[in-house]
């Protein structure tokens, strides 16, 4: 079995299994995946949530909620921080 690119620049290069698989595919659709992010306060995140205040004490900062579809999450962050001439690791 082939390791995906992504995954072996991750480290993952093997499958902890001595079972044979079965053929199946795993998130062959996109749609076949669905994170939902649970934000600070405890809410979910939805495209529709208006966060009721940040806790006092907090500068200023930026929220945003990113749907991204066909994208993993490494790829979509590298890409913001590009388009925003910023480093990844101010996201």
């Amino acid at each position: 079995m082939t390791v995906p690119s992504l995954e072996a620049s991750l480290g993952m290069t093997v499958y902890a299994t001595r079972t044979p698989g079965v053929g199946g595919r795993i998130k062959l659709f996109a749609e076949d995946f669905i994170v939902e992010e649970i934000l600070v306060d405890g809410s979910k995140a939805t495209l529709k949530h208006t966060p009721a205040g940040l806790p006092e004490g907090w500068g200023r900062h930026l929220l945003c909620l990113l749907v991204k579809k066909n994208w993993d999450t490494l790829a979509a962050l590298e890409k913001i921080a590009e388009e925003l001439n910023i480093d990844e690791g101010q996201l």
